[in-house]
């Protein structure tokens, strides 16, 4: 899903993100679900904010470039947009009963490079920095446990580790995308997810249930047990000496080395 530089609305339950509403490169609006990582549009288009019907709204631009918004009413809000889902412009009948405290909006300004932390807790970051090793560090320093960082599509060239319980996501497509440099090494020692992450580095599992989905290239290293590596491509997997209860599986091509008890699943 291509889409503008921050969220239109942000929707929150209990004090926790539960969607967010992002216009879309092509004028219509799509929503995503941060605990599930999924995305879907509205068919039906571009929606004029003015059409909504909604109280206790500020200022809202319809063309797009400014909204300010105190609280939704998050009844009539929910009601307006429970109708014409259907990717294919079909109207969904099967909603059910949909329930919500309240909805906050907020307007948010992203700089052009800069990783994105989306807090457990509702808040979104941007970090400043004079290069993306720095960006990406001030953002780590910050993390709290249960928070997601995206990175930039960048490659990244120094070394760090990762001991926070975190989701850490890569931009870009497989080997083209946020990567590892070569001779660089990430090592993870607690309860991190990384997805989508590539290069020519080495990503280091030192800890338990750590999680790397979706890499491609990289070297992977593990040390430690109870972790698992899923969707790779291209991957070269080392267990070493004593690890067990680890799993790899689902990869395309490169390597995996054994040399602990490990379960090696469908290497294609």
């Amino acid at each position: 899903m291509v889409q503008t530089q921050e969220p239109r609305i942000r929707f929150l339950k209990n004090d926790t993100v539960v969607a967010e509403m992002w216009e879309l490169s092509n004028g219509k609006l799509g929503f995503y679900n941060p605990e599930s990582d999924d995305y879907f549009t509205l068919g039906g288009g571009a929606v004029d904010f003015t059409d909504l019907n909604l109280s206790n709204v500020g200022d809202i631009d319809a063309a797009g470039s400014t909204v300010t918004v105190d609280t939704l009413n998050a009844n009539e809000l929910i009601g307006s947009l429970a109708t014409n889902l259907d990717a294919q412009n079909n109207d969904i009948t099967n909603v059910g009963t949909l329930e919500a405290q309240s909805v906050n909006a907020v307007k948010e300004t992203r700089t052009g490079d800069s990783p994105i932390l989306i807090g457990s807790d509702g808040r979104r970051e941007d970090f400043d920095g004079s290069d993306a090793d720095t960006r990406l560090d001030n953002a780590l320093a910050v993390a709290n446990e249960g928070d997601t960082v995206l990175l930039e599509n960048t490659t990244y060239t120094q070394d760090r580790s990762i001991g926070v319980r975190l989701k850490i996501v890569g931009s870009g497509s497989s080997f083209n995308g946020s990567s590892i440099d070569s001779g660089v090494m990430w090592t993870l020692t607690g309860f991190v997810h990384i997805y989508n992450i590539t290069g020519s580095g080495t990503l280091v599992l030192d800890g338990t249930r750590a999680a790397v989905v979706s890499p491609s290239i990289i070297d992977i290293t593990v040390k430690s047990v109870d972790n698992r590596i899923i969707g790779g491509e291209d991957v070269a997997v080392t267990f070493e000496s004593g690890t067990s209860g680890n799993i790899v599986d689902s990869q395309r091509g490169g390597s995996v080395t054994d040399n602990g008890s490990n379960t090696v699943g469908d290497i294609s």
